[in-house]
């Protein structure tokens, strides 16, 4: 979340809206994302949700949890990238999303 932080004005400079979510509740959601992000993050996601978007579910400490998944959709909502994950590593680089984006329009 810190890097997209960083990059904020950059991916919104090329039109790109971000959006977090996390399966936590609300109270874990605001603990591990912290506060004053430029961008909403959504809390509460559930295996029904995982279904939707194709994210691999898990068991972590005795609960099911959503793995990590990304998505860049364009305009009309058709994804041209993405990314599924059952950890953190390998995630999104928001610097090169920029890149991405840019050499696509």
């Amino acid at each position: 979340m810190a890097d997209a932080d960083a990059n904020f004005d950059a991916l919104s400079e090329l039109g790109i809206k971000v959006v977090g979510a996390s399966a936590d509740s609300l109270e874990g959601a605001e603990e591990t994302a912290g506060e004053g992000h430029p961008y909403p993050i959504g809390y509460g996601l559930d295996a029904d949700d995982a279904q939707i978007l194709g994210a691999w579910t898990g068991v972590r400490q005795g609960m099911t949890i959503v793995n990590p998944c990304e998505f860049i959709l364009n305009p009309e909502g058709v994804v041209m990238a993405s990314l599924y994950a059952t950890t953190q590593i390998g995630r999104m680089n928001p610097a090169e999303i920029v890149r991405f984006v840019s050499a696509r329009k």
